[in-house]
């Protein structure tokens, strides 16, 4: 979506949920509009994005990932590794999601 490219996540969620309206279900434009939501500080609102990503398809580690990112926003370290955690077990080599949860991981210790 170019508004999302522009960085205009307000107009990028417009378009996102004008997509889900017309075609529920698919994860990857839940997870776009879940990003945009938590580029403007909306943690939660982006938490119910990505669950419904999740739902759409619980294999994609992404979506894990950047759920975790908001929990994680949101102080929520519990949910933010048990998130990250699973990213990385659908997708080993993730890095981004192996460095979050090492950081979570290295706050508990």
């Amino acid at each position: 979506m170019l508004n999302h490219r522009l960085r205009r996540n307000e107009e990028a969620i417009a378009d996102y949920n004008e997509v889900i309206s017309r075609l529920p279900g698919q994860a990857d434009v839940y997870n776009q509009s879940g990003i945009a939501k938590h580029a403007l500080g909306r943690y939660e609102e982006a938490i119910e994005d990505f669950n419904a990503a999740i739902t759409s398809n619980p294999n994609y580690a992404l979506t894990y990932y950047n759920r975790g990112r908001a929990y994680l926003a949101l102080k929520q370290n519990t949910q933010a590794l048990a998130d990250f955690t699973e990213a990385i077990r659908l997708q080993p080599d993730f890095i981004q999601a192996n460095r979050a949860k090492a950081l979570i991981e290295g706050f508990r210790s």
